[in-house]
């Protein structure tokens, strides 16, 4: 379980994620799992869930005739973190024990007939691997751009707000929308379902591009191997040759 802290009221979506605008609590989780593994190299390494901690001190108006096990489900409402939960029945009872209707402590809830509702942050443990998947692969894309010199400013806009609203490095960066050509590029609003998708699809483009290129090299490879055969082969065959034209 991974819980950054924060001091505003951070969310984790997945939208935000997928653009490569909120990979903190992934990167993080991959690191820790990659350090238990080698720690536990015999056990099978299962995400509980990621969250963000909110660093706050709400203060809460007592209500009349409000017990104290009343103020603390609302102080713990109040504190409840965000993120996404494993939604595998064991972890569920080891995050909150034997809770009913909307949790205190992670964000999901549960019918009365015990089925988790809609407004759950759960996710499967398939979820889980493409989250950790796409993550690598983004950084990995990141980081390549950076050291192939990309270092111009190209802020994005989303829902009518850019980081340049809030940026306290404009005159550093120079990026101006009253320059011709500097425009924020837009990002396309995905829902829950196609954001998923997409992550799952580029995934497994990756991964047949990687199998097809690997086959590529190992043809290549191949190939070769035989024309170096060939010529030894044919070297033996002249060096043979010349043996017996000389005894003859």
């Amino acid at each position: 379980m991974i819980p950054p802290r924060q001091s505003g009221m951070a969310v984790f979506d997945p939208v935000s994620f997928y653009y490569g605008l909120q990979l903190q609590l992934v990167v993080y989780l991959n690191a820790a799992l990659e350090m238990e593994q080698r720690l536990h190299p015999e056990r099978a390494v299962v995400p509980a869930g990621i969250f963000y901690y909110r660093m706050q001190d709400p203060v809460l108006e007592k209500e009349a005739g409000a017990d104290e096990t009343a103020m603390r489900e609302r102080l713990l409402k109040k504190l409840r973190p965000d993120g996404i939960i494993n939604e595998d029945d064991e972890v569920l009872e080891l995050l909150d024990h034997g809770f009913s209707g909307d949790s205190l402590v992670i964000p999901a809830g549960r019918k009365k007939d015990g089925s988790l509702k809609a407004a759950s942050k759960t996710v499967t443990p398939e979820q889980f691997q493409t989250l950790s998947r796409f993550a690598r692969r983004k950084l990995t894309q990141l980081g390549e751009r950076m050291l192939g010199g990309e270092v111009a400013p190209d802020p994005y806009e989303a829902d009518g707000r850019t980081p340049c609203d809030y940026c306290d490095y404009a005159d550093v960066c120079g990026f101006d929308r009253k320059i011709p050509g500097s425009c924020p590029h837009r990002l396309e609003p995905l829902g829950k379902d196609e954001v998923w998708m997409r992550m799952e699809r580029e995934l497994e483009q990756e991964a047949s591009d990687r199998s097809e290129e690997a086959q590529r090299k190992s043809t290549e490879l191949s190939e070769e191997s035989w024309r170096e055969l060939e010529e030894a082969l044919r070297s033996m065959h002249m060096e043979e040759t010349d043996k017996a034209g000389e005894g003859e």
